[in-house]
Protein backbone atom coordinates (compact mmCIF):
# COMPACT_ATOMS: atom_id res chain seq x y z
CA UNK A 1 0.00 0.00 0.00
CA UNK A 2 1.75 3.06 -1.22
CA UNK A 3 0.06 5.50 1.12
CA UNK A 4 0.92 3.50 4.18
CA UNK A 5 4.45 2.96 2.94
CA UNK A 6 4.57 6.74 2.81
CA UNK A 7 3.34 6.82 6.39
CA UNK A 8 6.12 4.49 7.40
CA UNK A 9 8.53 6.89 5.75
CA UNK A 10 7.22 9.63 8.03
CA UNK A 11 8.01 7.50 11.06
CA UNK A 12 11.44 6.70 9.66
CA UNK A 13 12.12 10.37 9.07
CA UNK A 14 11.21 11.12 12.67
CA UNK A 15 13.57 8.44 13.92
CA UNK A 16 16.21 8.95 11.27
CA UNK A 17 16.81 12.40 11.39
CA UNK A 18 18.68 9.65 11.92
CA UNK A 19 17.98 7.62 13.08
CA UNK A 20 11.43 13.54 26.67
CA UNK A 21 12.11 12.43 29.29
CA UNK A 22 10.63 9.54 31.10
CA UNK A 23 7.02 10.15 31.58
CA UNK A 24 3.46 9.04 31.86
CA UNK A 25 0.66 10.82 30.09
CA UNK A 26 -2.95 10.35 31.11
CA UNK A 27 -4.04 12.40 28.09
CA UNK A 28 -1.38 11.66 25.45
CA UNK A 29 -0.90 13.93 22.48
CA UNK A 30 -0.75 11.01 20.09
CA UNK A 31 -2.80 7.84 19.67
CA UNK A 32 -6.35 9.17 19.48
CA UNK A 33 -7.35 6.53 16.93
CA UNK A 34 -6.91 3.87 19.63
CA UNK A 35 -10.51 4.77 20.46
CA UNK A 36 -11.70 3.13 17.21
CA UNK A 37 -9.05 0.45 16.59
CA UNK A 38 -10.12 -3.08 17.67
CA UNK A 39 -8.80 -4.22 21.05
CA UNK A 40 -6.99 -7.22 19.55
CA UNK A 41 -4.77 -5.14 17.26
CA UNK A 42 -1.32 -6.71 16.91
CA UNK A 43 0.46 -3.36 16.74
CA UNK A 44 -0.37 0.34 16.75
CA UNK A 45 1.73 3.43 16.05
CA UNK A 46 0.90 7.12 16.17
CA UNK A 47 2.97 9.69 14.28
CA UNK A 48 2.93 13.45 14.84
CA UNK A 49 2.11 15.09 11.49
CA UNK A 50 1.10 18.48 12.92
CA UNK A 51 3.62 20.90 11.42
CA UNK A 52 2.84 23.47 14.14
CA UNK A 53 3.36 21.15 17.10
CA UNK A 54 6.25 21.61 19.52
CA UNK A 55 7.70 18.25 18.53
CA UNK A 56 7.56 19.03 14.80
CA UNK A 57 9.27 22.34 15.41
CA UNK A 58 11.94 20.68 17.53
CA UNK A 59 12.51 18.09 14.78
CA UNK A 60 12.71 20.80 12.13
CA UNK A 61 15.34 22.61 14.20
CA UNK A 62 17.42 19.42 14.24
CA UNK A 63 16.86 18.70 10.54
CA UNK A 64 17.93 22.25 9.67
CA UNK A 65 21.45 21.13 10.56
CA UNK A 66 21.35 18.68 7.62
CA UNK A 67 19.87 20.73 4.73
CA UNK A 68 21.40 18.70 1.91
CA UNK A 69 20.47 15.36 3.46
CA UNK A 70 16.85 16.42 4.00
CA UNK A 71 16.57 17.54 0.39
CA UNK A 72 17.96 14.21 -0.82
CA UNK A 73 15.55 12.22 1.38
CA UNK A 74 12.57 14.17 0.11
CA UNK A 75 13.65 13.67 -3.48
CA UNK A 76 14.05 9.93 -2.95
CA UNK A 77 10.63 9.78 -1.30
CA UNK A 78 9.02 11.51 -4.25
CA UNK A 79 10.82 9.27 -6.75
CA UNK A 80 10.11 6.03 -4.87
CA UNK A 81 6.41 6.67 -4.23
CA UNK A 82 5.46 8.73 -7.27
CA UNK A 83 3.95 11.22 -4.85
CA UNK A 84 5.01 14.70 -3.85
CA UNK A 85 5.53 14.93 -0.13
CA UNK A 86 5.05 18.68 -0.11
CA UNK A 87 2.08 18.90 -2.53
CA UNK A 88 0.30 15.55 -2.12
CA UNK A 89 1.02 14.05 1.29
CA UNK A 90 1.61 16.84 3.77
CA UNK A 91 -1.60 18.80 2.98
CA UNK A 92 -3.68 15.61 3.22
CA UNK A 93 -2.72 14.65 6.76
CA UNK A 94 -4.22 15.92 9.97
CA UNK A 95 -2.49 16.44 13.28
CA UNK A 96 -1.47 12.79 13.50
CA UNK A 97 -1.30 9.68 11.38
CA UNK A 98 -2.03 6.41 13.18
CA UNK A 99 -1.24 2.93 11.86
CA UNK A 100 -2.80 -0.30 13.11
CA UNK A 101 -1.95 -3.91 12.25
CA UNK A 102 -5.08 -6.05 12.54
CA UNK A 103 -4.90 -9.82 13.16
CA UNK A 104 -6.17 -12.44 10.72
CA UNK A 105 -5.01 -15.15 8.35
CA UNK A 106 -3.64 -12.24 6.33
CA UNK A 107 -2.69 -9.32 8.59
CA UNK A 108 -4.05 -5.98 7.43
CA UNK A 109 -2.60 -2.53 7.86
CA UNK A 110 -4.94 0.41 8.38
CA UNK A 111 -4.05 4.10 8.41
CA UNK A 112 -6.17 6.62 10.29
CA UNK A 113 -6.10 10.41 10.21
CA UNK A 114 -8.32 13.45 10.69
CA UNK A 115 -7.54 15.61 7.65
CA UNK A 116 -8.06 19.33 7.82
CA UNK A 117 -9.11 19.17 4.15
CA UNK A 118 -10.96 15.96 3.24
CA UNK A 119 -10.63 16.73 -0.47
CA UNK A 120 -6.84 16.71 -0.21
CA UNK A 121 -6.90 13.26 1.39
CA UNK A 122 -9.34 11.98 -1.22
CA UNK A 123 -7.04 13.27 -3.97
CA UNK A 124 -4.04 11.59 -2.33
CA UNK A 125 -5.86 8.23 -2.05
CA UNK A 126 -6.92 8.45 -5.69
CA UNK A 127 -3.40 9.28 -6.82
CA UNK A 128 -1.87 6.49 -4.73
CA UNK A 129 -4.22 3.99 -6.43
CA UNK A 130 -3.74 0.29 -5.72
CA UNK A 131 -7.41 -0.12 -4.79
CA UNK A 132 -7.27 1.84 -1.54
CA UNK A 133 -10.61 2.26 0.23
CA UNK A 134 -11.61 4.77 2.90
CA UNK A 135 -14.34 5.11 5.48
CA UNK A 136 -15.13 7.50 8.31
CA UNK A 137 -15.15 5.69 11.65
CA UNK A 138 -15.69 7.55 14.90
CA UNK A 139 -14.46 10.83 13.47
CA UNK A 140 -11.39 9.27 11.86
CA UNK A 141 -10.79 8.60 8.18
CA UNK A 142 -9.57 5.02 7.89
CA UNK A 143 -7.57 3.95 4.82
CA UNK A 144 -6.94 0.32 3.93
CA UNK A 145 -6.46 -2.15 1.10
CA UNK A 146 -9.78 -3.90 1.72
CA UNK A 147 -13.26 -3.25 3.05
CA UNK A 148 -12.82 -6.16 5.47
CA UNK A 149 -10.22 -4.14 7.35
CA UNK A 150 -12.59 -1.20 7.54
CA UNK A 151 -15.40 -3.53 8.67
CA UNK A 152 -13.17 -4.66 11.56
CA UNK A 153 -13.06 -1.07 12.79
CA UNK A 154 -16.75 -0.41 12.22
CA UNK A 155 -17.81 -3.62 14.00
CA UNK A 156 -15.35 -3.47 16.91
CA UNK A 157 -17.11 -4.16 20.22
CA UNK A 158 -14.02 -3.27 22.27
CA UNK A 159 -11.29 -0.82 21.33
CA UNK A 160 -7.58 -0.62 21.93
CA UNK A 161 -8.07 2.36 24.23
CA UNK A 162 -10.11 0.05 26.51
CA UNK A 163 -7.46 -2.69 26.47
CA UNK A 164 -5.66 -2.91 29.83
CA UNK A 165 -2.49 -4.21 28.18
CA UNK A 166 -2.39 -1.24 25.80
CA UNK A 167 -3.08 1.22 28.62
CA UNK A 168 -0.29 -0.26 30.76
CA UNK A 169 2.20 -0.37 27.89
CA UNK A 170 1.63 3.20 26.74
CA UNK A 171 1.41 4.73 30.22
CA UNK A 172 5.21 4.82 30.27
CA UNK A 173 5.54 6.76 27.02
CA UNK A 174 6.11 10.47 26.66
CA UNK A 175 2.87 12.29 25.93
CA UNK A 176 4.57 14.86 23.70
CA UNK A 177 6.45 12.72 21.17
CA UNK A 178 7.09 12.38 17.47
CA UNK A 179 6.13 8.70 17.49
CA UNK A 180 4.39 6.43 20.01
CA UNK A 181 4.22 2.72 19.25
CA UNK A 182 2.78 -0.45 20.82
CA UNK A 183 2.84 -4.19 20.12
CA UNK A 184 0.92 -7.00 21.80
CA UNK A 185 3.14 -10.03 22.35
CA UNK A 186 0.35 -12.62 22.60
CA UNK A 187 -1.44 -11.33 19.51
CA UNK A 188 1.87 -11.21 17.67
CA UNK A 189 2.59 -14.83 18.50
CA UNK A 190 -0.90 -15.84 17.33
CA UNK A 191 -0.33 -13.94 14.08
CA UNK A 192 3.04 -15.59 13.42
CA UNK A 193 1.57 -19.01 14.17
CA UNK A 194 -1.36 -18.46 11.80
CA UNK A 195 0.97 -17.33 9.03
CA UNK A 196 2.89 -20.60 9.42
CA UNK A 197 -0.27 -22.69 9.77
CA UNK A 198 0.55 -23.89 13.30
CA UNK A 199 -0.76 -23.33 16.81
CA UNK A 200 1.35 -21.46 19.37
CA UNK A 201 3.36 -24.11 21.22
CA UNK A 202 4.38 -22.02 24.24
CA UNK A 203 3.01 -18.99 26.08
CA UNK A 204 4.25 -15.70 24.67
CA UNK A 205 7.45 -14.62 26.44
CA UNK A 206 6.84 -11.06 25.22
CA UNK A 207 3.62 -9.77 26.75
CA UNK A 208 3.84 -6.30 25.27
CA UNK A 209 6.29 -3.73 23.95
CA UNK A 210 6.05 0.03 23.56
CA UNK A 211 8.33 2.81 22.38
CA UNK A 212 8.46 6.51 21.69
CA UNK A 213 10.68 8.88 19.71
CA UNK A 214 11.12 12.36 21.14
CA UNK A 215 12.87 15.35 19.58
CA UNK A 216 14.93 17.26 22.14
CA UNK A 217 16.95 20.42 21.74
CA UNK A 218 20.20 18.47 21.45
CA UNK A 219 19.10 15.31 19.65
CA UNK A 220 16.65 12.49 19.21
CA UNK A 221 15.78 10.02 21.95
CA UNK A 222 14.12 6.64 21.46
CA UNK A 223 12.89 4.86 24.56
CA UNK A 224 11.50 1.32 24.52
CA UNK A 225 9.81 -0.82 27.15
CA UNK A 226 8.94 -4.50 27.13
CA UNK A 227 7.10 -6.71 29.60
CA UNK A 228 8.56 -10.17 29.18
CA UNK A 229 8.99 -13.46 31.00
CA UNK A 230 12.09 -14.33 28.98
CA UNK A 231 15.47 -14.39 30.78
CA UNK A 232 17.27 -11.08 30.58
CA UNK A 233 20.75 -9.94 31.64
CA UNK A 234 20.96 -8.60 35.17
CA UNK A 235 21.67 -4.91 35.60
CA UNK A 236 25.12 -3.88 36.85
CA UNK A 237 27.07 -0.73 37.60
CA UNK A 238 29.59 -0.21 34.81
CA UNK A 239 33.11 0.22 36.17
CA UNK A 240 35.23 -0.04 33.02
CA UNK A 241 34.56 3.54 31.85
CA UNK A 242 36.92 4.50 34.68
CA UNK A 243 39.62 2.22 33.19
CA UNK A 244 39.21 2.72 29.44
CA UNK A 245 41.44 5.52 28.07
CA UNK A 246 39.80 8.83 27.21
CA UNK A 247 39.15 9.55 23.53
CA UNK A 248 37.65 6.15 22.61
CA UNK A 249 35.80 6.25 19.31
CA UNK A 250 33.52 3.32 20.12
CA UNK A 251 32.75 1.34 23.28
CA UNK A 252 30.53 -1.72 23.87
CA UNK A 253 30.26 -2.69 27.54
CA UNK A 254 28.33 -5.76 28.80
CA UNK A 255 28.32 -8.56 31.35
CA UNK A 256 29.64 -11.93 30.14
CA UNK A 257 29.04 -15.21 31.94
CA UNK A 258 31.34 -17.49 29.96
CA UNK A 259 28.43 -19.69 28.89
CA UNK A 260 29.44 -21.58 25.76
CA UNK A 261 25.93 -22.97 25.36
CA UNK A 262 24.25 -19.57 25.18
CA UNK A 263 22.12 -19.37 22.04
CA UNK A 264 23.11 -17.19 19.11
CA UNK A 265 20.83 -15.75 16.50
CA UNK A 266 20.33 -17.94 13.46
CA UNK A 267 20.14 -14.72 11.47
CA UNK A 268 23.85 -14.13 11.96
CA UNK A 269 26.26 -15.40 9.29
CA UNK A 270 27.60 -18.87 10.08
CA UNK A 271 31.15 -17.48 10.27
CA UNK A 272 30.15 -14.93 12.90
CA UNK A 273 28.19 -17.55 14.87
CA UNK A 274 31.28 -19.76 14.95
CA UNK A 275 33.42 -16.82 16.11
CA UNK A 276 30.99 -15.99 18.93
CA UNK A 277 30.90 -19.64 19.98
CA UNK A 278 34.69 -19.54 20.35
CA UNK A 279 34.70 -16.28 22.26
CA UNK A 280 31.88 -16.86 24.77
CA UNK A 281 33.74 -19.26 27.08
CA UNK A 282 36.71 -16.86 27.15
CA UNK A 283 34.76 -13.89 28.47
CA UNK A 284 33.71 -13.23 32.04
CA UNK A 285 32.36 -10.47 34.24
CA UNK A 286 32.16 -6.92 32.96
CA UNK A 287 33.58 -6.93 29.44
CA UNK A 288 34.28 -4.06 27.07
CA UNK A 289 35.36 -3.87 23.45
CA UNK A 290 36.57 -0.43 22.45
CA UNK A 291 38.22 1.31 19.52
CA UNK A 292 40.87 4.02 19.92
CA UNK A 293 41.90 6.55 17.28
CA UNK A 294 44.89 6.00 15.03
CA UNK A 295 45.73 4.68 11.58
CA UNK A 296 44.71 1.97 11.68
CA UNK A 297 42.52 2.35 14.77
CA UNK A 298 43.41 0.16 17.77
CA UNK A 299 40.84 -2.38 18.97
CA UNK A 300 41.07 -3.50 22.59
CA UNK A 301 39.12 -6.11 24.58
CA UNK A 302 38.92 -6.06 28.39
CA UNK A 303 37.30 -8.94 30.27
CA UNK A 304 37.44 -10.71 33.63
CA UNK A 305 37.67 -14.47 32.98
CA UNK A 306 38.32 -17.09 35.65
CA UNK A 307 41.44 -18.28 33.78
CA UNK A 308 43.07 -15.33 31.92
CA UNK A 309 45.69 -17.45 30.13
CA UNK A 310 43.17 -19.96 28.78
CA UNK A 311 40.90 -17.08 27.82
CA UNK A 312 43.72 -15.36 25.90
CA UNK A 313 44.49 -18.57 23.99
CA UNK A 314 40.83 -18.88 22.96
CA UNK A 315 40.57 -15.20 21.99
CA UNK A 316 43.79 -15.20 19.96
CA UNK A 317 42.69 -18.37 18.18
CA UNK A 318 39.31 -16.90 17.32
CA UNK A 319 40.87 -13.68 16.04
CA UNK A 320 43.42 -15.65 14.00
CA UNK A 321 40.57 -17.50 12.31
CA UNK A 322 38.89 -14.19 11.55
CA UNK A 323 42.10 -12.66 10.17
CA UNK A 324 42.53 -15.62 7.82
CA UNK A 325 39.26 -14.75 6.07
CA UNK A 326 40.99 -11.81 4.40
CA UNK A 327 39.43 -8.51 3.46
CA UNK A 328 39.53 -5.79 6.09
CA UNK A 329 40.33 -8.43 8.77
CA UNK A 330 43.68 -9.15 7.11
CA UNK A 331 45.00 -6.02 8.89
CA UNK A 332 44.87 -7.97 12.16
CA UNK A 333 48.24 -9.57 12.89
CA UNK A 334 48.11 -12.37 15.51
CA UNK A 335 49.43 -13.21 17.98
CA UNK A 336 47.82 -10.27 19.72
CA UNK A 337 49.55 -8.37 22.54
CA UNK A 338 47.96 -8.96 25.95
CA UNK A 339 48.38 -8.34 29.65
CA UNK A 340 46.63 -9.08 32.92
CA UNK A 341 45.96 -5.81 34.74
CA UNK A 342 44.42 -5.97 38.22
CA UNK A 343 42.69 -9.24 37.36
CA UNK A 344 41.43 -8.03 33.98
CA UNK A 345 42.61 -9.65 30.75
CA UNK A 346 43.46 -6.92 28.25
CA UNK A 347 43.94 -8.00 24.61
CA UNK A 348 44.67 -5.44 21.91
CA UNK A 349 45.63 -5.17 18.26
CA UNK A 350 48.66 -3.09 19.29
CA UNK A 351 51.04 -2.77 22.24
CA UNK A 352 49.99 0.88 22.44
CA UNK A 353 46.51 -0.30 23.34
CA UNK A 354 47.89 -2.21 26.33
CA UNK A 355 50.06 0.72 27.42
CA UNK A 356 47.19 3.21 27.17
CA UNK A 357 44.95 0.99 29.31
CA UNK A 358 47.69 0.66 31.95
CA UNK A 359 48.50 4.36 31.97
CA UNK A 360 47.32 6.78 34.66
CA UNK A 361 46.14 9.25 32.03
CA UNK A 362 42.62 10.54 31.48
CA UNK A 363 39.91 7.91 31.33
CA UNK A 364 36.62 7.59 29.43
CA UNK A 365 34.55 8.49 32.49
CA UNK A 366 36.08 12.01 32.41
CA UNK A 367 36.09 12.34 28.61
CA UNK A 368 34.02 15.49 27.82
CA UNK A 369 32.29 13.87 24.83
CA UNK A 370 31.36 10.76 26.84
CA UNK A 371 30.25 12.78 29.87
CA UNK A 372 28.01 14.92 27.68
CA UNK A 373 26.53 11.90 25.91
CA UNK A 374 25.95 10.01 29.17
CA UNK A 375 24.22 12.96 30.77
CA UNK A 376 22.05 13.74 27.74
CA UNK A 377 20.98 10.12 27.25
CA UNK A 378 20.58 9.26 30.95
CA UNK A 379 23.19 6.48 30.84
CA UNK A 380 25.06 7.42 33.99
CA UNK A 381 24.88 7.29 36.92
CA UNK A 382 22.90 4.15 37.52
CA UNK A 383 22.75 0.53 36.51
CA UNK A 384 22.49 -0.91 33.04
CA UNK A 385 22.30 -4.28 31.29
CA UNK A 386 24.92 -3.03 28.84
CA UNK A 387 25.70 0.02 26.76
CA UNK A 388 27.15 1.12 23.43
CA UNK A 389 28.75 4.52 22.85
CA UNK A 390 30.11 6.03 19.64
CA UNK A 391 31.82 9.39 19.22
CA UNK A 392 30.36 10.13 15.80
CA UNK A 393 32.13 13.48 15.49
CA UNK A 394 35.44 11.58 15.34
CA UNK A 395 34.22 8.28 13.86
CA UNK A 396 32.53 9.64 10.73
CA UNK A 397 35.60 11.45 9.32
CA UNK A 398 37.62 8.29 9.91
CA UNK A 399 35.01 6.13 8.16
CA UNK A 400 34.88 8.59 5.27
CA UNK A 401 38.64 8.23 4.94
CA UNK A 402 39.01 4.47 5.37
CA UNK A 403 35.55 3.31 4.34
CA UNK A 404 36.04 3.15 0.55
CA UNK A 405 38.70 0.44 0.98
CA UNK A 406 36.05 -1.71 2.71
CA UNK A 407 33.23 -0.73 0.36
CA UNK A 408 31.66 1.61 2.93
CA UNK A 409 30.49 5.08 1.98
CA UNK A 410 29.20 7.79 4.29
CA UNK A 411 27.31 10.78 2.89
CA UNK A 412 28.70 14.24 3.43
CA UNK A 413 26.96 16.89 5.49
CA UNK A 414 26.72 14.95 8.76
CA UNK A 415 28.98 17.25 10.77
CA UNK A 416 26.20 18.00 13.28
CA UNK A 417 26.14 14.40 14.52
CA UNK A 418 28.05 14.26 17.80
CA UNK A 419 27.51 10.98 19.66
CA UNK A 420 25.30 7.89 19.69
CA UNK A 421 24.51 6.19 22.99
CA UNK A 422 22.38 3.08 23.55
CA UNK A 423 21.82 1.22 26.79
CA UNK A 424 19.46 -1.25 28.41
CA UNK A 425 17.87 -1.60 31.83
CA UNK A 426 15.95 -4.22 33.77
CA UNK A 427 13.44 -4.03 36.63
CA UNK A 428 11.61 -7.26 37.43
CA UNK A 429 9.95 -8.39 34.21
CA UNK A 430 10.24 -4.93 32.65
CA UNK A 431 13.07 -4.47 30.16
CA UNK A 432 13.95 -0.97 28.98
CA UNK A 433 16.13 0.40 26.22
CA UNK A 434 17.26 3.90 25.31
CA UNK A 435 18.96 5.20 22.19
CA UNK A 436 20.08 8.84 22.03
CA UNK A 437 21.48 10.49 18.93
CA UNK A 438 23.19 13.72 19.93
CA UNK A 439 22.99 16.51 17.37
CA UNK A 440 24.71 19.86 17.88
Amino acid sequence: MRLLISAAAVAAAAAVAVTASWGSAADPTLGGAAAVVPSDAVAFAAIDTDTSSAQSQALNALLAKFPNLVTQLQQRFDQHTGLSWQNDVEPALGGELDLAVLPGSTPELVGLTQPADASKLAALVAKAGNGLVTRTVGGWTAIADSTSALDALTNATATLAQNDTYVEATSRLAGDALVRAYANGAEGQQLLASLHGTAPSTPAKLQWASADVVAESDGLKLQAFAQTTAPSPAAYSAQLPSEIPSGALFVADFQANGDASAPSSSRLPAQLQALLAQLRPALGGETALYVSSGLPPTVTLVTHPADPQAAYTAIDGAVSSLASTGGIFSMIKPPLPYAVVDGALVVSTSTAGIQDYRSSGDKLSSDPAFEEAAQASGLLPGQTTGFVYANLADVLPLVQMLGPAAGISVPAGLDALRTLTAFGGRSGELTTGTVFLEIK
